[in-house]
């Protein structure tokens, strides 16, 4: 996904929920639904600057929750071929489809 940069992935990914589709490095396809939102993401057990201490920023990789797999995954971004908005996240707590937001908070 040439159009992608990764300011806007990372962007998107604390606004919603993604589907993302990219290549592992042994050429095998991934589908992984994805987030960076506050709600989603458990909270650190410490600052993300202890947590970045010993790494050099890489911006060529990006480093997400993963919604089915409940742990922390990661993808290069020139290896991704898909990337598509699957929802938004539940912030009233009334969902039924936690985290997606189903529209509960609307509902009389």
């Amino acid at each position: 996904m040439e159009n992608l940069s990764y300011q806007d992935a990372l962007n998107e990914l604390k606004r919603g929920i993604f589907e993302v589709t990219f290549n592992k490095v042994n050429g095998e396809q991934r589908v992984m639904t994805c987030t960076l939102h506050k709600r989603v993401i458990p909270t650190p057990v410490a600052s993300e600057d202890e947590i970045n201490r010993n790494r050099e920023p890489n911006e060529n990789v990006h480093v997400v929750w993963d919604i089915n797999a409940n742990g922390w995954r990661s993808f290069r971004l020139a290896s991704v071929t898909g990337f598509r908005r699957l929802g938004g996240v539940c912030s009233c707590g009334k969902s039924e489809n936690k985290p997606y937001c189903d529209g509960s908070h609307s509902k009389r």
